[in-house]
C-alpha cells in the first residue's frame, strides 16, 4: 500500500475516568468525609435480592428507559466504589421497560459503613440494561448495552446535618456521573439511556482534486498494520453526493489497536481512489488512492466501539460522550471530536485530505 499512516490517532484519548470526588456524592460540607472513597465488599451477597410488589407500592427509587429496549433485561448492580468502579453482583432483575420502578430498601446485605459516622451505612448501585438468553438474569457472558448515567446510593441512618445540607437524604440517592463531584439527580427520574448506535452513514461531496467518476470506499485501519487490505463495508461511486453505510459489526479482520491502548477497535475511513484494475472495489495494487474524506480540513473516521461484559466499561464511554456501536469522529492535532450526524455527512473527498501528515 502506498498510503502512509503516520501517528494515527496517536493523539487520541477516547477513555475518560470518573475522579475521586463522585462516588458517593464526593466531598460533604466541611465534614472532612467522603463517602466515594469506601470499597464495601459485597462478595458475599449471592443471592439475588426480592424487591417486592413494585405495581402496588409508591416507587422510591427509578429510571426512565429511552431508546430500543427490545430483548434486553434490567439489572440494579451493586458495585464498589473506590479509584474506580468495579461490579460486584446483582441485587435486582426486572424487565425492561419505558419506566422501571422500585420500592424497596436494598437487603442490608449491601449496606456498608461509612466511617466516623456512626450509624449511617451507604450502598451503590448502577442501573443497566444488558442482552439476555431468556432466563431473564445476567450470566457473565452477556453483553450491557445500557447504563444509568447516575450512581444510585442508599443510606441507611442517621445523617449529620451537614450531610443533609449538602444534599443528602436518607433512602434513595441518584448523583449524576460527569466528574463534579456534588451533583444530585432525582432518585426517582433516573436516566438510563441504551447506547448502541447500530448504524453509521458517512456522506458528502468532493473538491476538485477528485472526480465524480472515481470511487469512495471504506478503508479499514487494520490495513496499516496488517498490510492487508480487508473486504470493503461499503463502496460507491463520488458522483456528486456519495455515502457510505457502516451497519452492525465489522467482521474480526477490521480490528486493531488503532490507538495504543492494548485494546483492538475496528476504524473505518473514507477513500476516494481511481479505478485502474477494473474491479469494482478497490485494489491496493492497481488503484490510485487520491485521498481521504474530511470535514474543514481535518479527517474522519467511524468508529466501531464493542458492547462489553462489564458494565462500569460503558459509564467510561458515555463520559466520553461515545456510543457503543458505531461513532463518527473527527482526528484532530490534539485527539478526537465526536460528530453529529448531520456533521458526519457534510465532509469532503479531498487529495488534500490525508492522515498523520
Amino acid at each position: 500500500m502506498r498510503i502512509l499512516l503516520l501517528g494515527f490517532l496517536a493523539a487520541c484519548d477516547t477513555s475518560a475516568t470518573i475522579g475521586d470526588d463522585t462516588g458517593g456524592g464526593g466531598d460533604t460540607a466541611d465534614t472532612g468525609e467522603n463517602i466515594g472513597d469506601e470499597t464495601g465488599d459485597t462478595a458475599d451477597t449471592a443471592d439475588t435480592a426480592d424487591s417486592g410488589d413494585t405495581g402496588t407500592a409508591e416507587a422510591t427509587v427509578a429510571w426512565d428507559v429511552t431508546g430500543d429496549y427490545t430483548d434486553l433485561v434490567f439489572s440494579l448492580v451493586s458495585i464498589n466504589i473506590g479509584e474506580t468502579l468495579s461490579m460486584a453482583d446483582i441485587a435486582e432483575e426486572l424487565p425492561a421497560a419505558a419506566r422501571i420502578e422500585l420500592n424497596e430498601p436494598p437487603p442490608d446485605d449491601y449496606l456498608i459503613a461509612i466511617p466516623d459516622v456512626p450509624g449511617l451505612y451507604i450502598a451503590y448501585f448502577l442501573g443497566g440494561l444488558h442482552e439476555d438468553d431468556g432466563d431473564g438474569k445476567w450470566d457473565p457472558d452477556e453483553q450491557w448495552y445500557g447504563v444509568s448515567t447516575t450512581i444510585t446510593f442508599y443510606l441507611d441512618g442517621v445523617l449529620t446535618p451537614d450531610m443533609i445540607d449538602a444534599g443528602y437524604q436518607a433512602g434513595w440517592n441518584a448523583l449524576v456521573i460527569d466528574g463534579t463531584g456534588n451533583n444530585f439527580g432525582d432518585p426517582l427520574a433516573q436516566p438510563l439511556p441504551v447506547l448502541l448506535n447500530d448504524e453509521l452513514v458517512l456522506g458528502g461531496g468532493h473538491d476538485d482534486t477528485v472526480a465524480a467518476t472515481d470511487r469512495v470506499t471504506t478503508l479499514a485501519a487494520s490495513a496499516f498494520s496488517s498490510g492487508v487490505v480487508p473486504a470493503a463495508l461499503d463502496v460507491t461511486d463520488v458522483s456528486d453526493a456519495w455515502t457510505l453505510t457502516l451497519s452492525g459489526e465489522p467482521p474480526s479482520s477490521h480490528f486493531a489497536d488503532v490507538d495504543g491502548d492494548g485494546r483492538e477497535e475496528a476504524v473505518e475511513l473514507a477513500l476516494a481512489y481511481t479505478n485502474v484494475g477494473g474491479s469494482y472495489g478497490f485494489d491496493a495494487g492497481t488503484d490510485t488512492e487520491l485521498g481521504f474524506a474530511c470535514l474543514d480540513g481535518l479527517p474522519v473516521v467511524g468508529w466501531w466501539f464493542a458492547s462489553s461484559t462489564d458494565i462500569t466499561e460503558l459509564i467510561y464511554l458515555s463520559q466520553a460522550g461515545v456510543s457503543l456501536g458505531w461513532n463518527a469522529i473527527e482526528v484532530t492535532g490534539s485527539g478526537t471530536a465526536f460528530l453529529t450526524p448531520e456533521e458526519a455527512q457534510s465532509l469532503t473527498l479531498s487529495t488534500t485530505c490525508q492522515l498523520g501528515g
